[in-house]
């Protein structure tokens, strides 16, 4: 019928039409271009391309004369580079991947809570003479909250050191403690005293033995407070030495300086000194986020102090005290320094007064 024609040839325009549409997309679509560039080996980086086509930047001759400080200074760089951070890098690594810290704890402390540990120890000081010996802590010794230390140390047959230290815990924050110890060495440095001193240095050997009682404190925050007292014997030897150095016996037979107090005859004194520190930081017990290096430094200055207490009781008879008040961050401190030269022995002029500046004990080590 005409109705079915009619229908046919719709379906027949609408295949035609579909048919002409494909045709032209596919003629519209361009054909896939294989890569140009070959896939690079493993490791090895496509070069940068030239995006703004100026080229490499040209060689000025700061950047040739830049060269002669790199060579001058390159044998600095290969020794900290290869000789020190690599090698030392790869040692903490593996330490902390075989767990050779815990190890070595595990190797030097004993007891029921590992209270007990012996140690060996080592110093090596330039211009003197490298010492080897041994350190024992025992805590909770007779009782709780007791800490015995001891230490031992010989640099050779004429080189001993002994310490002996029993601190107790009498109160929260309060510790007293006996210490002793026992000294024998033959490579002490003396250039002279005072302005009299050069760079020469002569050797001479000094025995000490001294025994005190000590208090320590910890007040409010990271203030603190500290006495102690005790006696002192010390004897001298000029004549003998270390190394190759000439002694101070032989310095003072050619004239250099005259004998310093004190040195043919030794002597003993009674020690004694009193502390007190004033510091608003708050209190911490982490070696890594606060200052124990700080902590060690306010100490030698209370120890400076408190042998400056000693001196000034010992040489009473001397009038002038320059008083010194210095302030920092948060902590303040007042140094006493007496005109106290002429009567103070030998090798305790070194404990007088501070470091820096001008002072009769300069040339003492």
């Amino acid at each position: 019928s005409s109705y079915g024609r009619m229908s046919l040839r719709v379906w027949f325009a609408i295949a035609a039409f579909a048919l002409m549409l494909h045709a032209r997309g596919a003629a519209a679509a361009p054909p896939a271009e294989p890569p140009t560039d070959p896939p690079l080996p493993s490791g090895e980086k496509r070069p940068v391309p030239d995006y703004d086509g100026r080229g490499d930047e040209p060689t000025r001759p700061g950047d040739v004369l830049l060269w002669i400080p790199r060579i001058v200074l390159s044998p600095l760089y290969l020794v900290s580079e290869y000789v020190v951070r690599r090698p030392l890098g790869w040692a903490v690594s593996e330490a902390e991947k075989n767990q050779v810290p815990q190890k070595l704890v595990d190797l030097f402390t004993f007891g029921p809570e590992n209270n007990i540990a012996v140690v060996p120890t080592g110093l090596v000081d330039f211009g003197f003479r490298p010492s080897v010996g041994v350190y024992f802590r025992w805590n909770d010794f007779l009782a709780r909250d007791n800490k015995l230390r001891a230490r031992a140390a010989t640099g050779g047959v004429d080189w001993w050191l002994f310490t002996l230290a029993d601190r107790v815990e009498v109160a929260p924050d309060q510790e007293l403690g006996l210490r002793a110890e026992y000294s024998i060495r033959p490579d002490w440095v003396f250039h002279g005293l005072g302005p009299e001193s050069g760079e020469d240095e002569a050797r001479f050997k000094m025995r000490k033995a001294e025994v005190g009682f000590r208090y320590d404190a910890e007040l409010w925050r990271s203030s603190a407070a500290s006495s102690f007292v005790g006696v002192r014997d010390v004897s001298f030897d000029p004549s003998t030495g270390a190394f190759d150095d000439p002694t101070v016996g032989r310095e003072i037979a050619r004239g250099r300086y005259p004998a310093p107090p004190g040195l043919d005859d030794g002597y003993t004194v009674f020690v004694q000194g009193l502390s007190l520190e004033l510091d608003t930081r708050p209190r911490t017990r982490s070696l890594v986020d606060r200052g124990e290096c700080e902590r060690a430094a306010h100490e030698f200055v209370r120890r400076r102090v408190a042998v400056l207490a000693q001196a000034v009781v010992d040489q009473c008879d001397q009038c002038r005290v320059d008083v010194d008040l210095h302030v920092r961050r948060h902590a303040c401190g007042v140094l006493l320094q007496p005109d106290l030269f002429h009567g103070v022995r030998f090798r305790e002029l070194a404990r007088i007064l501070p470091e820096g500046g001008a002072r009769a004990d300069q040339g003492i080590r």
